[in-house]
């Protein structure tokens, strides 16, 4: 063996073993959307919310499917699947970023492409983590009311709301100053 072929292989194995999901009642699936940064085309799927997830991962065939620019890997990153099993598309070699929004928050997220079985996207549990969200397990939806102040979000307008308009309730004073 050359040795810059044992090196890699050395690091490999110091390597933390990525996991592309765990299914488990600590996984539900999300309808999201993701937009290519390059073409700003937008698809609508469901994303599995996995807590035993070790990265953000999406479906390999989705990303060739949709056209998405993949960026190429320096070099591969070993995964494994739930059951430790190598995973069939062997190691990640590519990336894509994308526009990620789920609900009324968006941001640009990084993906490693590789085979993800049924689910086009699985977001991890740092992505979790970092939001720290209201999660209704048992209903299956995702609230951003804890977000840090980094986090972009999306005005949602009601149906016939003007730009400009504000929902004024009842009892709210409104102050106004001639100059």
């Amino acid at each position: 063996m050359r040795p810059n072929v044992a090196l890699a292989v050395l690091r490999d194995l110091w390597t933390p073993a990525k996991w592309i999901q765990k299914i488990s009642g600590e996984s539900i699936l999300l309808p999201v959307t993701v937009e290519a940064l390059d073409s700003h085309k937008g698809q609508v799927t469901n994303a599995l919310l996995d807590c035993g997830a070790t990265g953000c991962y999406i479906n390999q065939d989705f990303a060739l499917r949709n056209n998405l620019f993949l960026e190429h890997l320096c070099r591969p990153v070993p995964v494994y699947n739930a059951d430790g099993t190598a995973n069939k598309n062997g190691k990640i070699e590519y990336t894509t970023k994308l526009q990620l929004t789920v609900n009324d928050h968006t941001e640009v997220t990084t993906f490693a492409v590789t085979n993800t079985g049924a689910n086009d996207i699985i977001i991890r549990f740092n992505w979790l983590k970092h939001h720290n969200s209201s999660i209704d397990w048992k209903k299956g939806t995702i609230k951003f009311d804890r977000c840090p102040g980094d986090c972009k979000r999306k005005k949602q307008w009601k149906l016939g709301q003007e730009e400009d308009e504000e929902d004024i309730e009842e009892g709210d004073r409104i102050f106004v100053v001639n100059m």
